[in-house]
This record gives C-alpha cells, structure tokens and sequence, in this order.
C-alpha cells in the first residue's frame, strides 16, 4: 500500500493544495519525509494520527506530548542519516523541511503539535515558553505593577502586543456590547473581563473581529496601577515592554539570554496551556485573534456571552497561582453575570 493511499496522507494532501500553492516538488519531498517518519516511528500514516488522539485523550502532558518526543528524536536521526553526503550530518535546513512535513501532516489531520525543537541554518534564539510555576515565579518577582498587570493580563488572554498596546478605557474598536466599555467594566469589578476587539488584520481574510478575556488576577493587577484619567491602559512603548520582560525573567533565573521569556512567550503559555486542557484549535485561534476564514468563524464561534462561561471554566488552567487539576470538570459556570473565574 502506497504511502498516499492513507486516508490521513489524502486529507493532508488535500488541504495541503488548498492552503497553499506549493510545487508538486514540495509536496513530493513533504512525503517524503512523512515516509521516512512512518519509518523510524514503525506506524503507518493512520495509526499516527491514531495515536495522537490516544495521547490526547490522557491526562498526563507527557503522554500527550509522546508524538512531539518522536518527532524531536526523528530530527536527531534525519541529521545523523540522511545528509547528502554519506558519513556527514544533513544540513540545519535538510533537517528542518524533514521537521516541518511532520508538522504539517500533523496540522492538517486537526492534531497540530505543541512545541518541537527544530534546528536552524541560523542561530536562533530560543524563545521560553514558562510553565504555571514559572509565570507565578516571574509575577512574584515583578516589583513594576504596569509590568506584573501586563504579563498576568495577556498571559491570561493571549492578545497580540499590538492589540494590548491599543486597548483603551472608552473605544468603540473595543467596545463590549455585553460588558460595556473596558473602563466601565473594571469600575464595576466584572471578571473576567471582556476584550472585544475589532481587528483590521483578519477582515479581508475572515472575521474582523475576535473576542477573548482578561482572567480575575490579571483584573486584579490592573486595578492596583490603572489610571482613569489617560486613555489607555498601558501607556507603554512596545519595545519597552519586550526589554523588561526579557530582563526580569532573567533576574528571575527562570529563562537565560539564550532562550528568553518574551511577550510571544506569554501568547505561547496562554495557547499551550489550553491546548493542555483539551479547547478545540479553532476557540484558541479565535480568543488569539487569528483568521479562521468567514464561515468557520461565523458558525464555529459562540456569542461572547457563551465564550465568557466557557472561559470561566477553563480559567484554572491558565491561573499561574493554582494547581494544574488533572481532570475537567462537566458543566459551565451559573450564576451572575459577575463571577470570579
């Protein structure tokens, strides 16, 4: 049997050419490499993607993460054997397109995988993606209360540096139809809070819109240092806020100068730890503000207020001060309007 006559090769070829206008050459080689993966890991293409779903089934992060182990032990074994030259290494980038076929095939089969060393042609820098006890670390440590707020507020909500940057008290560009203007719901203590936010980025592509959360310690942290009276919530410089974060995780000593904490490590932490708790790809990318496309989002996304409830219980996932629970819990949350999450 041919390696495209898997359903799960089909799929992934099929929307392969869909998304993208690679040549038949790509396509040729992703299989390639798909074919040598099946190989060292001695699963045929469909039972891989039938052990991703296995894997994400359990509740242990190490067993839900065993495809990403095989896929960074497989970069080992594609520089080590299959180089261009017999007895030498492959090159960084033999080794990364190998890397990105599984990644690929993963991704269009709806099992994306979370975080996989990749070699570089180039020395990279490593970016640290911290873990719940890491983040309590990095805001317990924070002594600037505009910095703490920022790290709590988009480590909790996953906004982009240029969204965050923008949000202001009273703007109709991010204005709650349900919760009302950000100031107004800080005033009246509602958590979490409601970020609703009109995005130019998407709406050629899909929505120009996305909706997401600032959970109840990022609301918390931002009552201790808010100011009314200017117009935005953080009157801060992006390349500012990139510098302190980067130098106060080193202070830390939770990150180095090789592999930093940076804001794209605060988005990071918010998508992994909800992939951790098992939220479809399309919630994420749609609390992210990434395009879904305008059917997806328009039939895939519930109203804010359902989002909200669907937040709330998932919040303790995110929440850097509380254990990680090792199961889920049925059900949303009932109740007021105004619940803690």
């Amino acid at each position: 049997m041919s390696w495209e006559d898997f359903e799960s090769t089909q799929r992934w070829m099929q929307r392969l050419s869909a998304r993208r206008k690679g040549a038949k050459s790509t396509k040729d080689l992703f299989l390639y490499y798909l074919s040598e993966f099946c190989k060292f890991t001695k699963k045929n293409p469909d039972e891989l993607i039938t052990q991703r779903r296995e894997n994400q089934k359990s509740d242990d992060e190490v067993v839900q993460r065993r495809i990403e182990e095989q896929v960074e032990a497989f970069s080992i074994y594609v520089r080590k054997n299959l180089g261009r030259v017999k007895g030498e290494d492959a090159a960084p980038n033999t080794v990364s397109t190998a890397v990105a076929a599984v990644r690929s095939f993963f991704r269009y089969n709806y099992k994306p995988l979370v975080e996989v060393a990749v070699p570089s042609p180039y020395p990279v820098r490593q970016n640290k993606i911290p873990q719940p006890e890491e983040l309590r670390a990095l805001v317990e440590s924070c002594k600037d209360k505009l910095l703490k707020a920022w790290i709590l507020c988009q480590g909790t909500s996953g906004i982009s540096n240029i969204d965050l940057l923008k949000l202001e008290f009273r703007s109709k560009w991010c204005h709650s139809v349900d919760f009302g203007f950000i100031g107004e719901q800080l005033k009246k203590g509602i958590e979490p809070l409601h970020i609703h936010i009109v995005r130019e980025k998407t709406a050629a592509s899909g929505l120009g819109w996305y909706d997401t959360f600032i959970g109840t310690h990022g609301c918390e942290a931002l009552n201790e240092f808010v100011d009314f009276s200017r117009s935005r919530l953080f009157n801060v410089s992006n390349r500012s806020i990139e510098t302190k974060i980067r130098d106060l995780g080193i202070a830390a000593e939770i990150a180095t100068p090789e592999a930093p904490i940076r804001p794209y490590s605060l988005r990071k932490y918010f998508e992994t730890r909800l992939q951790f708790a098992k939220v479809t790809e399309t919630f994420i990318d749609y609390m992210m503000g990434h395009s879904l496309g305008k059917v997806k989002g328009a039939y895939a996304v519930p109203a804010p207020v359902e989002l909200r409830q669907f937040y709330v219980e998932h919040y303790r996932f995110l929440n850097p001060f509380q254990k990680t629970p090792k199961t889920l819990g049925s059900g949303l949350i009932k109740g007021k309007i105004i619940n803690r999450c």
